[in-house]
């Protein structure tokens, strides 16, 4: 996937970097980050335990799931760092592309869905682009 500098999307997702949220991000599957919005450290901590974790999430579907379904929430904790993430987009033939907020392990699980939620209607727009930018079978 290209990489996607959009001035707003980050500006959004900084704006979501309060009330406990240290980073807010759009992140591949694989843990690169697309778009950030707060500190670096946090994204980078945020995606290293995302990649980690999710990874095990992906194979363990393949296990459970009868059919695949969209994501909707999972929430990674470690003693340092708190992370919940969905699916922002999920095309059929492409790797999924997740929204995020991260927080230090202080911050409520609360504060992180609502503005998970908020995030995800306020980026609703943009989702074209991702989607443009998703790579195109030829076969």
């Amino acid at each position: 996937m290209a990489m996607l500098r959009f001035k707003k999307v980050e500006e959004v997702l900084g704006q979501a970097a309060v009330d406990g949220i240290k980073v807010a991000m759009i992140i591949s599957d694989e843990g690169h980050i697309v778009a950030k919005g707060g500190g670096t450290e946090w994204a980078e901590l945020a995606a290293a335990l995302m990649n980690a974790t999710f990874g095990e999430y992906k194979v363990s579907e393949r296990f459970v799931a009868t059919k695949p379904t969209p994501l909707r929430s999972l929430l990674f904790a470690s003693e340092k760092v708190t992370v919940l993430c969905c699916s922002f987009i999920r095309e059929e033939d492409a790797p999924p592309i997740l929204l995020a907020v991260a927080g230090d392990d202080q911050t409520p699980y609360g504060v992180l869905y609502m503005k998970l939620d908020q995030l995800d209607k306020q980026l609703e727009c943009t989702k074209f682009a991702f989607k443009l930018q998703a790579p195109v079978s030829t076969d």
